[in-house]
């Protein structure tokens, strides 16, 4: 996606989060009455208070998001955020709580493989002893790009995946379910941790930085290691793009080279610029962070998901992104983000008691790709056509 506030559509922009727009006669003015504090780190004595104040807050949303409802839903994934998710409910929620599960079926083998995640959607159902509706989606009939090609949407939309997502909110309309929980985007507010190596890294703890680094990827090389959170962390950002851009080490340099015979195509910069990373500073755990939950995206993907959900009467609620789950998860130190190569790790600690041992220490996610990358490999010449013809 572009960069903040900018649309598919010339001339024409929209107020991000946290702004606010004044027009005074025929001056227009656009300031920020909000943002994270990156300055804040909170300080706890061991990992157990960390780990307890999350789960603590973590409950207090969930039971405020639920609060007044007679019935709920809940898209339950098998990954630890939407199991949380509907763990917390089943256990502290006087709503009834529904929870929906997408299962792929007429795959082969390894895509199978990639997608199944049954045996921690079913520990998490036997455990809370909630009710479960499974939505089958069969490679065979359904098409990942009609939702795409969706002439509804006014931009293209940023959910390449959303197609299934749309088939639950389908069937948790049929069982009267005007509120669906959506553990979307954990793994950006929570922050899988690695900017701890970089603060490890920028503290010349070599020692610890080497330990943490080899259990969370034991391939990895000292060399690399090195190279990765002690250099790299002191070049400016700019430099590091031209090096990746020369050198073909980055796909998303690889692609602007493709795109950049493009009539309105952006530098090679914009990437940065987008995020805004060469003002951060990469050896801050918080700025690091911060940089991830400033992207402009996630509004746009609400926008999206908001036409998706009313076309259904449904509101899905997004319990990672309430402001006081943001904040807290920004605040937490590096040491309790990433510990033994566990990431997420004190999200991981909180919801002991909550969730089977099996969906706490699993460190893979599934991988729902499949069928969008099937029918990418089926269409391929048809789509390069379309894609050089516009190019040209």
């Amino acid at each position: 996606h572009g960069k903040s506030g900018d649309t598919f559509y010339k001339n024409i922009k929209k107020l991000q989060r946290a702004e606010i727009l004044t027009i005074e006669k025929e001056n227009i003015s656009v300031k920020k009455y909000f943002q994270f504090d990156t300055n804040k780190v909170l300080t706890f004595s061991d990992i157990n208070e960390c780990s307890e104040a999350f789960e603590e807050l973590f409950i207090k949303i969930i039971k405020e998001q639920s609060h007044g409802l007679e019935k709920v839903g809940s898209k339950l994934s098998g990954g630890i955020d939407s199991s949380s998710i509907t763990a917390i409910l089943a256990k502290y929620s006087n709503a009834e709580t529904i929870s929906y599960s997408a299962l792929f079926k007429n795959l082969n083998a390894e895509d199978f493989k990639k997608t199944d995640e049954k045996e921690f959607m079913d520990s998490v159902i036997k455990r809370s002893k909630i009710q479960n509706k499974k939505v089958y989606i069969d490679s065979l009939e359904i098409d990942p790009f009609a939702y795409i090609d969706d002439s509804e949407y006014s931009e293209v939309t940023p959910h390449a995946n959303r197609y299934f997502e749309v088939l639950l909110l389908e069937a948790a309309s049929k069982d009267g379910i005007k509120v669906l929980f959506d553990g979307f985007d954990d793994d950006s507010v929570l922050s899988y941790g690695y900017e701890h190596l970089n603060e490890l890294g920028s503290k010349f703890k070599l020692f610890k930085l080497i330990d943490e680094a080899k259990k969370l990827s034991k391939n990895k090389s000292v060399h690399s290691i090195f190279k990765d959170h002690v250099l790299i962390p002191y070049l400016p950002n700019n430099l590091i793009s031209r090096i990746k851009f020369y050198k073909n080490k980055d796909y998303f340099q690889n692609r602007l080279k493709i795109l950049k015979n493009g009539k309105h195509f952006l530098d090679e910069l914009q990437y940065n610029n987008h995020f805004g990373r060469k003002k951060v500073n990469k050896r801050n755990v918080q700025e690091m962070h911060n940089a991830t939950l400033d992207w402009p995206i996630w509004e746009v993907a609400m926008e999206f998901s908001y036409i998706d959900s009313s076309k259904f009467g449904i509101e899905e609620r997004y319990p990672f992104f309430d402001r006081r789950i943001m904040e807290f998860c920004l605040s937490v130190p590096g040491k309790y983000r990433l510990h033994q190569g566990i990431s997420r790790y004190y999200f991981r600690e909180s919801m002991r008691g909550h969730l089977p041992n099996k969906n706490i220490e699993r460190l893979s996610k599934g991988n729902i790709s499949p069928l969008i990358v099937n029918y990418l490999k089926r269409n391929i010449n048809e789509l390069e056509k379309e894609i050089f013809s516009d190019i040209n």
